[in-house]
């Protein structure tokens, strides 16, 4: 999900046990350092999903790229009895609806890291924790904190220390693919893409399902609304904050981006609006300028091996080797 904010909340993430400082000779050799590796797996909407605990309470959560923030589900949140305490305006659902409520834990585990006091946003994501479903998400406050493997051959993410060479991520492969990106101010990584020859803005997003396009871009520069001539009719999508918005897939003939082109690539087109709330017009695209046009999902990065250099930033991928079945 893309999920912006607008005041910063944080909670030390620290390594269980003792870690030795290194000495500025072994800090300045170009070796990666592995931090943690958290398992994973893919659930059934093709999300990556971390295990975790939550004050002791072992509970899946799904790890978004797109939001800054940790969110609980408020079924979770109420069936553990938390606090849900109102405040103000934090940041905004994909339809520009304010979220503002927030709850906090005394502790969160993540392999062996350990975040104590973090404040979740309360949002309508996951389950109530009774089954083996995702509670809620997983934002990049903390994941900003190192650069990231996502290996969905392997089942796991990897966290390592930033202190290294740039281009020393992939070590896997001798031949990659390098996407630079910008890390906004909210710590989200956004890219050029090209989609049918057009240049347009993405946001790399796990926490999305499926790779989405704003209706307004896709009305301004490929002329598509949701009541197209052959299109099906519309579905709902939603983010955190509840609201179902009308959606349509559509298959675009080419998607570009870092050195590879994808034919026939199916999008959904949904009526996303996150600047809603913020009362900024005069662009070609309604409410905030800044939003990303394209959200770039699990449907399509589910099928890269990637690392994620928050530190220079980049994205540099592989093609995912399949899992074995069974």
């Amino acid at each position: 999900m893309s999920l912006p904010r607008s005041t910063a909340f944080c909670a030390a993430l620290t390594l269980l046990g003792s870690v030795a400082a290194a000495p500025p000779s072994v800090a300045a050799e170009c070796r990666l350092k592995e931090v943690t590796a958290i398992p994973a797996s893919f659930n059934a909407r093709g999300r990556i999903v971390l295990d975790a605990a939550i004050d002791g309470d072992p509970v899946k959560l799904v790890l978004d790229t797109g939001s800054v923030f940790d969110i609980l589900g408020e079924s979770y949140v109420r069936r553990r009895g938390m606090p849900i305490i109102e405040t103000r305006e934090l940041g905004f659902g994909l339809s520009g609806k304010e979220l503002r409520r927030v709850t906090r834990i005394s502790q969160l585990n993540l392999g062996n890291l350990v975040a104590r006091d973090p404040i979740f946003l309360v949002g309508e994501v996951g389950d109530d924790g009774a089954t083996a479903h995702p509670v809620g998400l997983f934002g990049t406050e903390y994941l900003a904190k190192f650069d990231v493997e996502l290996d969905p051959a392997a089942g796991q993410v990897k966290l390592f220390s930033p202190d290294h060479c740039p281009g020393d991520g992939v070590y896997w492969a001798k031949e990659y693919f390098r996407l630079p990106v910008h890390l906004t101010r909210y710590y989200r990584l956004e890219a050029q893409i090209e989609v049918d020859g057009k240049e347009l803005k993405a946001l790399i997003d796990t926490g999305a399902q499926t790779t989405t396009m704003r209706l307004a871009a896709a009305q301004d520069l490929f002329g598509i609304g949701l009541d197209s001539a052959g299109a099906a009719p519309p579905g709902k999508i939603h983010g955190a904050d509840g609201v179902k918005l009308d959606a349509i897939p559509h298959i675009f003939h080419s998607l570009s981006f870092g050195g590879i082109t994808l034919n026939d690539t199916k999008m959904i087109v949904a009526d996303i609006d996150q600047g809603k709330g913020t009362n900024i017009l005069g662009t070609r695209i309604e409410g905030n300028h800044a939003q990303p046009d394209v959200l770039i999902g699990m449907s399509l990065l589910r099928q890269l091996h990637l690392f994620i250099a928050y530190s220079e930033p980049a994205i540099y991928f592989t093609i995912a080797e399949t899992k074995p079945a069974g």
